[in-house]
């Protein structure tokens, strides 16, 4: 994981001095709100329009810092999740601490309505947003829910589940058996035939077609439902 520091600088000498606190010192409640508000610009940047929650882990009450002119602050590990923040002091009297903490990113994901079964469709209706902590999902999620509608799932998913991109694929746009139009070619040259599909196919794989009138059994890439092509990647 990267690891960033950013220099807070205080022109009175403690950041906290208006709060009834003596420059001489930091109290470990002070040090815990600097690691906070660290924390959180730092996750807002990597997250943005997301709900930034973060919760350090309070030091021994009993702890005193004496005042820093230039603390700086250092991430260690994850930006999101379990972590943890060096603050170091330089002058005018040199002290280290070390703070953890855990950071929660709530954000809109795609999350399935109800169960369904492997190689379904999503529909509209089958799938909504819903705002989740990204921190607890171990897989890619989904934040456009266009990305999910018109997609397969590619096992039995439960409901509640938030959808991701490798749970997803392509759906099927050539069923065996179905009758398609061979396209061959392109622009004015651009030729057609009637057809019949050996084989399953989603837009982009190849599969095996018998051409009605010849009878013979060519390869062609499926393009659409009803529509298949002797040349790749044909819109």
């Amino acid at each position: 994981m990267s690891r960033f520091a950013v220099a807070l600088w205080f022109a009175t000498g403690c950041a906290f001095a208006a709060g009834g606190q003596s420059t001489s010192e930091m109290a470990p409640a002070e040090l815990a709100t600097l690691a906070q508000q660290f924390l959180a610009k730092a996750a807002a940047v990597d997250s943005p329009d997301s709900d930034v929650r973060v919760t350090v882990n309070p030091l021994d009450a009993r702890l005193r810092f004496p005042a820093c002119d230039n603390l700086v602050l250092t991430s260690h590990g994850a930006r999101v999740g379990r972590t943890s923040v060096t603050a170091r002091c330089d002058q005018p009297q040199p002290w280290a601490a070390s703070l953890t903490a855990t950071v929660a990113v709530w954000r809109p994901v795609a999350v399935l309505v109800h169960a369904l079964p492997a190689g379904t469709t999503i529909r509209a209706e089958d799938v909504e947003m819903q705002a989740r902590n990204v921190a607890d999902l171990r897989d890619s999620y989904i934040t456009d829910i266009n990305r999910a509608v018109g997609w397969a799932v590619r096992r039995p998913t439960a409901g509640d589940s938030v959808l991701s991109a490798r749970q997803l694929v392509a759906p099927i746009a050539v069923n065996k058996g179905d009758e398609v139009r061979i396209r061959s070619g392109d622009g004015p040259i651009a030729v057609s035939m009637n057809g019949t599909a050996l084989g399953d196919g989603m837009p982009g794989e190849q599969i095996a077609v018998r051409n009605v009138q010849s009878e013979r059994v060519i390869k062609a890439w499926v393009v659409a439902p009803g529509l298949v092509s002797t040349g790749p990647r044909t819109q």
